[in-house]
């Protein structure tokens, strides 16, 4: 497949990776691997984006061919998958991170720290077991989390709903200048930086890249991904996404367990007619 008029109107695509370019078993769909592969292949950069540690995004570089960069944990870093190297755009002072691990051992949840490249918790409880399910990897354990010497970039809460909901006044108390939060599964609180996102980082690789906001495309399906979509010259939300999502989208896709990314590379990249069918336009102001 050849782009419609010789060379694809958007240089850059931002993908979402869980809910979004991951089916619901956490998979790589085949049509969806192939899409990616022949935008790389026409000149497009193609950007994993996500919450995830960056050592579990690095497996998808393998798995694609052509991806340059990889933005994790929810922006907190860039990683450069040619050169090796990982740059962090905001962190958490030490403060910060002693006083939100104090609220997790108040409440009773589980509390990973996320650094450049690795991630941190103080053993694979219950709770951490289940970020390793869907990370793929496992984080380093045995170290005092209070006394990493590494930049963090992020914590993430783990436990029962309710409990990570009474962990909300607490961090209020911290200030709105220092953190921000919100929840991307039921069971997870993630805490950043606060001002800090994925729009962020994208800004960072259309720098690099010498290409306009106008010419990028972002899809994504979370409260996480809204900043990214806002950003985004071209903003695509998969059926299954949450209505903040839904709510600043260009277009919508068919879900992440049919193919909606593939669907939105084929339609609005390459122009394919039948794609084009599949990829539907939303109405409305998406809020700029």
């Amino acid at each position: 497949m050849t782009p419609r008029s010789g060379s694809p109107r958007i240089r850059a695509v931002f993908l979402d990776l869980d809910g979004t370019l991951l089916d619901s078993s956490l998979g790589l769909p085949e049509r969806s691997r192939a899409a990616l592969s022949r935008a790389t292949a026409a000149g497009v950069v193609v950007v994993l984006t996500s919450g995830r540690p960056a050592r579990s995004l690095l497996r998808f570089a393998r798995a694609v061919r052509g991806l340059r960069y990889l933005i994790a944990s929810n922006g907190g870093c860039l990683v450069d998958v040619v050169g090796g190297g990982a740059t962090t755009f905001s962190t958490l002072p030490g403060r910060t991170v002693d006083a939100v691990l104090r609220i997790a051992e108040a409440h009773g949840v589980s509390p990973c720290v996320y650094g450049p490249l690795e991630w941190y918790a103080a053993e694979v409880d219950e709770n951490v077991a289940v970020e390793v399910r869907r990370s793929w990897t496992e984080p380093v354990v045995g170290r005092d989390l209070r006394r990493l010497e590494t930049e963090v970039v992020k914590l993430l809460l783990i436990g029962p709903p309710e409990r990570l909901r009474d962990c909300h006044p607490d961090l209020r108390r911290l200030g709105p200048d220092a953190v921000e939060w919100f929840s991307t599964y039921e069971e997870y609180l993630e805490i950043m930086p606060a001002g800090m996102s994925k729009a962020v980082a994208c800004q960072e690789v259309l720098r690099l890249l010498g290409v306009g906001a106008a010419e990028a495309m972002a899809v994504g399906d979370g409260r996480n991904d809204v900043p990214m979509l806002q950003w985004a010259g071209l903003a695509v939300a998969v059926a299954n996404a949450g209505q903040e999502a839904l709510a600043v989208a260009d277009y919508t896709t068919s879900s992440n367990d049919h193919d909606g990314v593939a669907w939105a590379i084929d339609g609005l990249v390459f122009g394919d007619a039948a794609a084009r069918a599949v990829v539907r336009p939303v109405g409305g102001d998406r809020g700029r």
